[in-house]
């Protein structure tokens, strides 16, 4: 139940195929659930200076069940197209995302990698987490870094190019 000046709306959902969230304006939002079928939005619209009542109902079908919140649809490294020194070290992070483009931040694992090395010698710490760091070779040049994400079956890739630049210093003793 929400109140605009002196009116008060009340939203209601016929069965259990949706959800409605009352907006402050007296609008409301709606939220298809996980099921195909037909539902009815219901709103009582009362007047509070004169006590009148005004209903009106909404038909709403849902064709296509909206896709559940936090499935993995996407990965992305974070900084992307970066350019590495020689002789330094830099971390770099995976987002994964649902079809939304929310961040997932639980039930997803990762697994990095160096694709196109061409013999650099660059490494990483570690290869699985939400983040590695990665330390170049002695060799500039570039490489790619990838990461994959998994959620209950379902994979995303992404690929970040990364350019070794630099010198390698050479101390004699």
């Amino acid at each position: 139940m929400r109140e605009k000046s002196n009116i008060e709306f009340n939203w209601t959902v016929v069965n259990n195929l949706g959800k409605v969230k009352p907006k402050k304006d007296g609008g409301a939002i709606f939220k298809a659930g996980s099921k195909v079928g037909a539902t009815t939005l219901e709103v009582e619209v009362k007047d509070l200076k004169t006590n009148k009542i005004l209903n009106a109902k909404i038909e709403i079908a849902i064709t296509h069940p909206p896709s559940p919140s936090g499935k993995l649809a996407r990965v992305k490294i974070e900084p992307m197209r970066w350019k590495l020194p020689l002789g330094e070290e830099r971390e770099y992070k995976a987002i994964a995302k649902d079809e939304d483009r929310n961040p997932i931040t639980k039930g997803v694992t990762f697994q990095w990698s160096i694709v196109y090395d061409e013999s650099l010698g660059a490494k990483l710490n570690i290869n699985q987490g939400e983040s590695v760091i990665l330390t170049p070779g002695r060799s500039k040049g570039s490489i790619n870094l990838q990461v994959t994400a998994y959620q209950n079956g379902r994979s995303a890739k992404d690929l970040g190019p990364v350019y070794i630049w630099g010198t390698t210093k050479l101390f004699a003793r």
